[in-house]
């Protein structure tokens, strides 16, 4: 029993260790332009961004598409659904009973698990992923920590009782309404 126990943990820490170090590849992706062009000082609208302050002249590059950034933006979104669904479950199972009456759960324990655990967690956990992997790509960061803010806005409206009555119905339903935020996508 506890051979198989190391054996799963061993499994767990590889997959872990593959995940973050694909993760990391975020970090390590400059891709060189694939054309270079300036931009001078007279351009059409010449007299608009001079009224205006805007200057747009300098060099600028046309890059070609990397699929690892999409693979990477993808694995980032999954991790972000991944906890969401957790999230999802322990709001379903204790917070929402509350407001349906059907547990012992009091107010102050939903709330000391809604705004001192999950949301504090939607908020902490893209930072600490952040600084697990050295992402430094901004569109990246972006796609990791925006569905962690809606996920937090979830958690208060479960709290509060203001969940649609259609998404209640089942742990599934509740999960694909709380967990896939279709704001962001």
């Amino acid at each position: 029993n506890s051979t198989r126990h190391n054996q799963t943990a061993q499994t767990i820490r590889k997959n872990m260790a593959s995940i973050l170090s694909s993760i990391r590849s975020i970090a390590a992706s400059n891709s060189e332009p694939l054309t270079k062009f300036d931009v001078p000082n007279t351009t059409f609208g010449d007299a608009f961004f001079a009224q205006s302050g805007i200057r747009i002249e300098g060099t600028y590059g046309i890059s070609s598409p990397c699929l690892q950034f999409w693979f990477d933006c993808t694995l980032v979104l999954v991790i972000d659904v991944i906890f969401g669904l957790i999230i999802s479950s322990i709001l379903y199972y204790y917070v929402l009973p509350k407001n349906l009456k059907q547990t012992a759960m009091s107010n102050s324990n939903v709330y000391v698990l809604g705004f001192g655990v999950i949301i504090p967690c939607c908020y902490l956990l893209p930072y600490a992923v952040i600084d697990a992997t050295g992402i430094q790509n901004s569109v990246v960061r972006f796609t990791l920590s925006a569905p962690m803010v809606f996920y937090a806005f979830r958690c208060v409206e479960a709290m509060c009782g203001f969940v649609p009555p259609v998404v209640t119905s089942s742990p599934l339903d509740y999960a694909i309404y709380f967990a896939t935020p279709t704001e962001f996508m």
